[in-house]
């Protein structure tokens, strides 16, 4: 499991988004040109076609959001990877350097959230760990996943 804390942890510097963009085949890219291409200038046609492919006031809501979300990542000189990170440990476990067993829940019953994950970090509960969660990747190796991804 790749936690919120790693993905900050392990940030791109932003010239790195810029090499990735310029690395890549704006035709493979559909989906992602479209989320992240407020920001990259060669893929801004293809950003403003998906825009204006669907028009609802969800698409505009949701646009928008990811347009001041990356705004703000470039602006802090670094791209948060997420889903990046998951999927590059789900294809290559090699990525994941550093991983520890924990016993992960999803509280539904509002004791102390509702319907998040609480992960024992300290084994208070006493419970054998029924998850990994990655500590340190191997940055080198995501990198050169991205760029081949678009290419």
């Amino acid at each position: 499991m790749a936690c919120w804390e790693l993905c900050v942890k392990h940030s791109l510097p932003w010239v790195s988004t810029d090499c990735v963009a310029s690395a890549a085949d704006v035709r493979k890219c559909g989906f992602i040109s479209g989320m992240v291409s407020p920001n990259f200038s060669c893929f801004q046609n293809e950003y403003t076609e998906l825009r204006n492919a669907v028009k609802s006031k969800k698409n505009d809501f949701t646009c928008s959001i990811q347009k001041h979300s990356i705004g703000e990542m470039k602006k802090q000189g670094v791209y948060t990877l997420c889903d990046e990170i998951a999927v590059a440990v789900a294809f290559d476990q090699e990525v994941a350097v550093e991983k520890t067993g924990h016993f992960v829940t999803v509280q539904l019953d509002g004791r102390h959230t509702r319907g998040q994950m609480i992960v024992d970090n300290e084994n208070k509960l006493g419970k054998q760990a029924n998850v990994d969660i990655i500590k340190t990747i191997n940055l080198e190796v995501l990198l050169h996943y991205l760029i081949q991804a678009v290419q």
